[in-house]
């Protein structure tokens, strides 16, 4: 990022960049560390290109006033070294041409969004960059670049892999033999998910053993996991295949919907994926005390509609565990659940999304995006499994 902000302020005369990381401790020993590095080498690369001329007369790339901690270049570009601490309401008034972001993965999102408005210096063309580590599935730079990836944005993935030629020899090895499972993950093969948030509820889940395509059976009938989730349900749609295995097929996650909007959305997707396949419905109890209006419960209404709710009350962490047993490699090498890769969301409860809050490891987090999914699919296995 410190060769980005270099390349621009050298390519464009007068710009006004802003180059920060949260901390001011950090920004310095690290960032702006480097910054000078490639300062120091630019300016030596250009001297031993032009031996013959007397190094003293050799214009310097640029000045640093170290009272307002700015980088002047000698083309009228400045580069503002700043602390993103507060950035929302300490930088209102600054005209950029461009700002980069150092570890954004500790940067609020209101600091982005502040300093994406910043951008309004005349006569360039706008552009901010951000370099991080991977976060959870429940940060911002997840929602903005993977998640549903805004507008104009571009994500640019590496690993340390990719970097292993500048590496000692044994590095790698040393660090996946001490480090966890979430941090090999997370910064050596640079994948999105955990740490951040807390311990992931499953962490034996694995990709390549647990996510398969799955197949109709047109001869078994359809499980449907619903949580009815005050406006913000979860619905997940399941069948048991010749195998034992529980298959899950499709997942629905949509917002600010009634119990009403809900159940007509099931009979659809019903239709379109299952066409006259038995359905059995699986729902927790407090659709049967919780009124989505002042005449029905949620699971009258579901009722109504022809799909009765089938309930079982138990503890929250009876049916975490059926789905751990579920998720247990067997000798043959097989789980006995599988997920289609087509339920994006639900792979990212599995993988970290849905996990316990850190200072109460007993507790799974309510984030109203991987939660209502995972409540479905326990309402469905506590129903349906036992565990012996």
């Amino acid at each position: 990022i410190c060769r980005a902000v270099i390349g621009m302020a050298l390519a464009y005369p007068g710009a006004q960049i802003l180059l920060g990381r949260f901390h001011w401790t950090e920004l310095r020993a690290t960032t702006q560390k480097t910054f000078f590095d490639l300062i120091n080498e630019l300016e030596a690369s250009i001297r031993a290109r032009m031996p013959d001329v007397d190094p003293e007369l050799l214009p310097s790339i640029g000045t640093y006033h170290k009272g307002d901690n700015n980088y002047e270049f000698s083309n009228g570009s400045v580069v503002l070294f700043r602390p993103l601490e507060e950035a929302e309401r300490k930088y209102r008034s600054l005209p950029l041409a461009a700002f980069a972001i150092d570890e954004a993965s500790e940067v609020p999102e209101d600091a982005c969004l502040m300093l994406q408005a910043r951008c309004r210096q005349s006569g360039f063309k706008h552009v901010g960059l951000i370099v991080s580590n991977p976060t959870g599935y429940t940060h911002w730079l997840y929602k903005w670049f993977v998640r549903q990836p805004l507008p104009g944005t571009m994500l640019f993935r590496t690993n340390t892999q990719e970097n292993k030629d500048n590496l000692p020899t044994d590095y790698m090895e040393k660090l996946r033999a001490r480090y966890p499972e979430e941090w090999v993950r997370r910064y050596l093969d640079g994948e999105w998910g955990g740490l951040d948030e807390g311990m992931p509820v499953f962490p034996t889940f694995e990709i390549i053993a647990h996510v398969k395509p799955t197949v109709y059976y047109k001869k078994q009938p359809i499980w449907i996991g619903v949580d009815y989730g005050f406006k913000a349900p979860g619905v997940v749609w399941a069948q048991i295949d010749p195998d034992d295995r529980l298959q899950i097929s499709r997942s629905w996650s949509p917002q600010n919907i009634s119990t009403y909007t809900l159940a007509e959305g099931i009979l659809r997707r019903n239709e379109k994926w299952y066409p006259n396949a038995p359905i059995v419905v699986f729902a927790g109890h407090d659709g049967q005390s919780v009124k989505d209006t002042n005449e029905k419960t949620s699971a009258q209404i579901l009722t109504s509609y022809g799909l009765p709710p089938h309930v079982k009350f138990t503890a929250i962490e009876r049916g975490l565990n059926t789905i751990r047993a579920l998720l247990t490699i067997k000798d043959d090498g097989n789980a006995s659940i599988l997920i289609d890769p087509s339920n994006q969301t639900l792979i990212e409860a599995f993988l970290g999304g849905y996990h316990y809050h850190r200072d109460k490891e007993d507790v799974p987090v309510k984030d109203g995006v991987h939660d209502r999914l995972m409540d479905a699919l326990r309402y469905m296995v506590v129903n349906r499994f036992a565990l012996s």
